[in-house]
């Protein structure tokens, strides 16, 4: 499990992000994967994500992985009462994510990974984006890390991970 906080950038509203992601793993190389953001637009409007999906990972190498996935996704944005009356808020949409990537245990304590994402909305369409980070193993249970993401927006994220296993 996964839980990271981060900023929007490119964009001339502040935006503060939560979000928590999870996975499970059901056999060596399939996993369940799911994720809840929430955004806060500089007090403009509030937006909800999350996503649920199925992946598959595979080792390329001794360090070396990679992953894809196919998920559902949902996007509610709503307007704060009163701030924003000709903002393109007030949406609900919903469609589908692709991923595709690697993931490298450089050593023990490290491990860095990288990606390319697909979304396409029922109303906005499809974008694609681009992404990366790097974690730290503090313990067998727990890892800190940063990760961005690159794509419509640009996003970065400080993270920790916990390992239930």
């Amino acid at each position: 499990m996964d839980f990271g906080t981060g900023d929007y950038t490119n964009s001339t509203i502040d935006c503060k992000v939560w979000e928590l992601n999870g996975s499970f793993g059901f056999t060596d190389n399939f996993h369940i994967a799911g994720s809840y953001q929430t955004a806060d637009f500089d007090y403009i409007a509030d937006a909800i994500e999350w996503n649920l999906g199925i992946g598959f990972n595979t080792p390329v190498s001794e360090r070396l992985d990679v992953i894809a996935g196919i998920s559902y996704v949902n996007l509610e944005i709503e307007p704060l009462p009163g701030q924003c009356h000709d903002c393109r808020v007030g949406i609900s949409e919903d469609g589908y994510g692709l991923t595709v990537g690697l993931r490298s245990a450089i050593s023990q304590r490290f491990e860095i990974n990288a990606g390319v994402s697909y979304i396409d909305l029922s109303k906005s369409g499809g974008d694609t984006g681009l992404d990366g980070g790097v974690l730290f193993r503090l313990t067998n249970r727990m890892s800190i890390g940063l990760h961005g993401t690159w794509g419509g927006v640009a996003s970065y994220q400080a993270a920790a991970r916990w390992y239930f296993r």
